[in-house]
C-alpha cells in the first residue's frame, strides 16, 4: 500500500463514520480507532519478533507527518501496519479496505520483454506506432507523430524540418529520434539562455518531446529523476542542496538519539519562491520517479511543501475526469502551475507528480512519497533544534542548589532537588530516539486488585520524546503534555467528587483552531461530557482554558456553592477571549445543573453562578502560563493555596516534565511485567 492508498482508506473510513453518525464538529482519530487496536500492542507474526511493532497511537492518516513520526521503517510502513491490524480486528475497517481497493484497483504494470526474446525492439520502425492518434487531456485528438505542434519554438521548427528531410534516408526510427532531440539541438545551436525561475510553463507538447522520450538522467548531486531542460550551463550544486538524500534524512530520527540530534546541523531548504507544477506520467515513468525519490537532495520549505501536497491532491481528484483544467483555488499563486500536462498518454494509467523548479533553471520530479520524506526531513530539523534548546535549557538547572517548594512535593512524587530532576531528565532522554514513547497510561490495579474505573478512556493518550523536547524550553506548553498531567491529576482525585476536563473537552465548547464554537454546538458538546463522566453527581469541575492559542488559564466550578473561580497568572491579557471563555464556563455550569435536575429531581442547584478571579501568584515570564495554571489545579485538589508557595515558572515546568517521565517508567514496567506473564 502506497502513501496515497493509505490516505484514501483513512478518508473513506472517516467519511463513512461521519455520515453514519450525522454529527458535525471535530473528531479524534482515537474515536475512530478499533478498540482492540487502541488498547493493545500488536506485532506481526511474519517478523519473528515478539516485540510489539503496532500501537493504536499510530492510528493516524499518513498526512499527519509534520508533527508525528512513526517508528521502524518509516511513516508509510507504520501506517501500513496499522491499517492491516485495523482490518484484522474490526469488521468495519475490513470492509473499508475492501471497498477502497474494489473502487481503486492497482494500476497495470508495463509490458516486460520475456527473457531471451529474439526481437529486442519489436516496435522500432513500425509506422503504425508513430502515426497513431491519441486523446489529449482537453478532449481533442492529437497526432503522436507531430507532438511538438504549434507550441514549438521557431528554432525548434527548423530542427524538425531537418528531421523530416532525414525521414527518407533514415526511416521512421531516425525521424522519431530527431523529433525527440529537436528542442535540445535547436537550443544548443542557438545558444539559448536558461529561462528565469517560474517563467517557463511546461506544455503538453514540450513535456512529450523533452521529458517522456528522454531517459532518466542520474545525477548524484541532487537526484536521479531530473527533467532535462533545453540547456544546462550552470553547474551543481544549487542553493539549498542537502548533504544526503531525503530518504536518509527521513530515517535519521529513528536512528539518532537525542544527544546526537542536538549536534546535528539542520538541513537547508529551497527558497520560498520555488516554482511548482504538476505533471501526469505513465506508469513506467512514474515508477522510475518513485524509485528516485529517496535520492533527492532538495527539501521544500513547509509552506511550499504543503502547497505541493495540495496540488497533488487536486490533480489526483481531477485525474479520473481526464481534464487539464484546474480549479481557481489551484491557480492562486503566481509561482504555482497546475497544468496537468501528460508526458505520454499511450498508457491509460497516468499518475501525478510535482515538478520542482531549481534556481539554475533545472528541475526535479517528486511523487507524494518524496514529499512525505521531505516533511520528515523538516520534522528532523525541528527535532534537532528542539533537542539543542532542551539541553541548553536544562544545563543551568543541573547545577542548581534549589529544592522544589515543600508545598509541591506531591507534584514531583517526593522531596527532590531541582538539580536531581534536571539531571534525571537529561540522562534519560539523551539516550532515547525522538519517537520513543515516554508516557502511555496503563491500567494499573488499585490496592484492592481492581482496575481503576474510567482508566480505559486514556488509551489514546501518549507522550513521546518529541513532546518533552518541545516543552522543555522557553515555549508554550502543548496540549499533549498538559493532558498527560491532567490524567495523573485524575488518578489522585476522589472518585466521582471531582471531575477534571481534558484540554480537548474544554476546547469543545469554547474555541477550536482559533474559531469560536457556535452556542448550539457547544451545548451538545457539554451534554456529551456529562454522559462520559464516571459519576453523575460532581461536586467540583476543574479545567484548563486556552485563550486564542496564546495563554492558559485555570477554572474551578464549585457546584453546591454556585461559584466559578478563574485563576490567571498573567492578568490583563486577552480580555475579550477571557470574558468569552468565562461566559461559556458559566453556561457549562448551568447546563450541568439542568442535566442533573432531569435525572435527580431532588437535587437542588444554585440560583445563580458568580464568577470570581484570582490573579496570584503572577508569572515573571511570558511562557509559563500553562505551568502556573496546571499547578493551580493540583493545589485545589490537595487543598493548598498556591499563593503561599514560592514559585519559579521554569521550576514548575521542570517538575511537570519530571513527573510525566517518572510515571511513564512506572506504566512501562507494569506493561512489561504483564507481557512477560
Amino acid at each position: 500500500m502506497t502513501f496515497a492508498m493509505i490516505a484514501g482508506i483513512f478518508q473513506l473510513g472517516a467519511t463513512t463514520l461521519r455520515a453514519r453518525d450525522g454529527r458535525k464538529g471535530s473528531y479524534t482519530w482515537a474515536q475512530m480507532c478499533p478498540e482492540d487496536l487502541l488498547l493493545n500492542l500488536w506485532s506481526l507474526d511474519v517478523e519473528g519478533d515478539p516485540a510489539a511493532t503496532v500501537s493504536g497511537v499510530d492510528f493516524l492518516p499518513p498526512t499527519y507527518t509534520l508533527k508525528l513520526q512513526g517508528k521502524g521503517k518509516g511513516v508509510v510502513e507504520v501506517r501500513r501496519r496499522v491499517v492491516c491490524v485495523a482490518a484484522y480486528t474490526s469488521p468495519f475497517w475490513r470492509e473499508v479496505v475492501r471497498t477502497y481497493f474494489l473502487s481503486n484497483p492497482a494500476p497495470r504494470k508495463g509490458v516486460k520483454r520475456p527473457l531471451g526474446a529474439n526481437n529486442v525492439f519489436p516496435e522500432v520502425g513500425d509506422p503504425k506506432k508513430s502515426k497513431r492518434s491519441r486523446l489529449s487531456l482537453l478532449g481533442e485528438e492529437k497526432d503522436e507523430s507531430v507532438a511538438v505542434g504549434d507550441k514549438m519554438h521557431a528554432s525548434d521548427a527548423t530542427a524538425v524540418a531537418a528531421a523530416a528531410a532525414a525521414e527518407g534516408a533514415g526511416g521512421a526510427a531516425e525521424l522519431t529520434r530527431a523529433v525527440r532531440r529537436a528542442p535540445v539541438a535547436a537550443a544548443e545551436a542557438a545558444g539559448l539562455a536558461q529561462p528565469p525561475n517560474g517563467a517557463a510553463v511546461v506544455t503538453g507538447a514540450q513535456a512529450a518531446t523533452t521529458q517522456a522520450s528522454l531517459p532518466r538522467l542520474p545525477c548524484a548531486s541532487v537526484g536521479s529523476n531530473l527533467v532535462p531542460t533545453r540547456t544546462r550551463r550552470q553547474a551543481w550544486p544549487v542553493r539549498g542542496m542537502t548533504a544526503v538524500g531525503i530518504g536518509e534524512l527521513a530515517s535519521s530520527s529513528q536512528r539518532l538519539c537525542v544527544a546526537s540530534l542536538a549536534k546535528t546541523k539542520p538541513s537547508p531548504t529551497l527558497p520560498l519562491g520555488t516554482p511548482l507544477s504538476v505533471l501526469l506520467l505513465p506508469t513506467q515513468r512514474f515508477t522510475a520517479v518513485t524509485e528516485g525519490d529517496a535520492h533527492l537532495r532538495v527539501v521544500l520549505p513547509a509552506p511550499r511543501l504543503a502547497e505541493g501536497m495540495r496540488m497533488l491532491g487536486a490533480a489526483n481528484r481531477s485525474r479520473p475526469r481526464r481534464s487539464g483544467v484546474a480549479d481557481d483555488a489551484d491557480q492562486s499563486q503566481s509561482t504555482t502551475s497546475l497544468c496537468l500536462d501528460a508526458v505520454s498518454t499511450a498508457d491509460d494509467d497516468v499518475h501525478a507528480v510535482v515538478r520542482i523548479g531549481l534556481e539554475d533553471g533545472g528541475s526535479v520530479l517528486c511523487s507524494m512519497d518524496g514529499l512525505t520524506m521531505m516533511s520528515s526531513a523538516l520534522s528532523l530539523n525541528e527535532t534537532a533544534d528542539n533537542a539543542s534548546l532542551f539541553l541548553s535549557w536544562l544545563a543551568p538547572y543541573q547545577a542548581s542548589a534549589y529544592f522544589f517548594p515543600t508545598g509541591l512535593d506531591f507534584l514531583v512524587g517526593a522531596p527532590c532537588s531541582v538539580a536531581e530532576a534536571a539531571n534525571f531528565l537529561a540522562s534519560s532522554l539523551s539516550k532515547k530516539k525522538a519517537d520513543d514513547i515516554v508516557w502511555q497510561h496503563a491500567l494499573l490495579p488499585t490496592h484492592g486488585g481492581q482496575v481503576a474505573s474510567g482508566s480505559s478512556l486514556y488509551g489514546g493518550f501518549s507522550v513521546n520524546v518529541r513532546d518533552l523536547l518541545a516543552n522543555g524550553q522557553q515555549a508554550f506548553l502543548s496540549n499533549g503534555v498538559l493532558d498527560a498531567a491532567i490524567v495523573e491529576l485524575r488518578e489522585m482525585v476522589p472518585h466521582g467528587a471531582v471531575y477534571v476536563l481534558t484540554t480537548g473537552q474544554a476546547a469543545a465548547f469554547t474555541e477550536v483552531l482559533n474559531q469560536r464554537v457556535a452556542e448550539d454546538v457547544a451545548v451538545k458538546r457539554m451534554a456529551e461530557i456529562f454522559k462520559a463522566m464516571p459519576s453523575m453527581h460532581v461536586v467540583r469541575f476543574l479545567m484548563l482554558m486556552n485563550l486564542r492559542n496564546q495563554h492558559w488559564i485555570a477554572v474551578e466550578v464549585l457546584v453546591p456553592a454556585g461559584k466559578v473561580v478563574v485563576y490567571d497568572s498573567l492578568d490583563g491579557g486577552w480580555p475579550d477571549a477571557k470574558a468569552f471563555a468565562v461566559r461559556r464556563v458559566v453556561r457549562f455550569a448551568s447546563e450541568y445543573a439542568s442535566w442533573l435536575r432531569e435525572r435527580d429531581p431532588l437535587w437542588e442547584s444554585a440560583a445563580r453562578w458568580e464568577p470570581s478571579f484570582e490573579n496570584e501568584p503572577t508569572q515573571r515570564d511570558g511562557h509559563n502560563c500553562g505551568a502556573f495554571a496546571l499547578a493551580q489545579l493540583w493545589c485545589v485538589v490537595r487543598g493548598i493555596d498556591l499563593r503561599a508557595v514560592h514559585c519559579v515558572g521554569d521550576h514548575l515546568r521542570l517538575a511537570i516534565l519530571f513527573t510525566i517521565l517518572k510515571r511513564g517508567i512506572v506504566y512501562h514496567s507494569f506493561r512489561t511485567q504483564q507481557l512477560s506473564v
